[in-house]
């Protein structure tokens, strides 16, 4: 991986191919997590790829892990330049401050891919926060950065997704029950 990135940094046709080979299906599932559309998906991870080999020189990125993270960083950012361009996020600060997080709970008849078709099915807004918070791991003041957003909105937009997996998963059990 140091000589690809290495190439890579020299702009090297053959490199930047092989980069693009290597990593944009992932790339472009980390982007479908935000956007859903694969038109806009597509959009986003060919501007990734572009401002990857365009600021990998000015890099000190050796390793394939940290390149990984640095790419998907770079996708994540240009997913949401997208959404804030579609996207108007509700402003609706109340007493979340002091609700306690709960994680979702769910039997056993829920798979992975259950849960990842519930959260595309999430609003726009909801699925950004959602994304960001529990998958990423960025805290709600670094999400209200990003997003141009407080942190009360975040918070909300957060409980509310939660509220309505939780209601997801309740009609998936319901559904599964009534197989039985």
């Amino acid at each position: 991986m140091k000589k690809l990135i290495k190439d890579l940094k020299k702009k090297r046709s053959k490199a930047q191919f092989k980069v693009f080979e290597l990593y944009s299906d992932y790339l472009c599932k980390v982007a479908y997590r935000y956007l859903k559309e694969t038109h806009l998906v597509e959009d986003v991870v060919s501007q990734t790829f572009l401002n990857i080999f365009e600021k990998i020189d000015s890099t000190n990125i050796e390793e394939e892990g940290a390149f990984k993270a640095w790419a998907r960083k770079i996708t994540i950012n240009q997913s949401l330049m997208e959404i804030r361009r579609h996207v108007r996020f509700q402003d609706n600060i109340s007493l979340i401050d002091h609700i306690e997080e709960s994680p979702i709970r769910t039997d056993q008849h829920l798979h992975e891919q259950d849960i990842v078709k519930m959260v595309l099915r999430l609003p726009d807004g909801y699925r950004t926060i959602f994304n960001l918070y529990v998958i990423e791991g960025y805290t709600h003041k670094e999400i209200g950065e990003m997003l141009s957003i407080s942190e009360g909105t975040s918070k909300s937009q957060l409980s509310k997704a939660r509220n309505l997996l939780k209601t997801y998963i309740q009609q998936n059990e319901d559904d599964y029950a009534a197989i039985r």
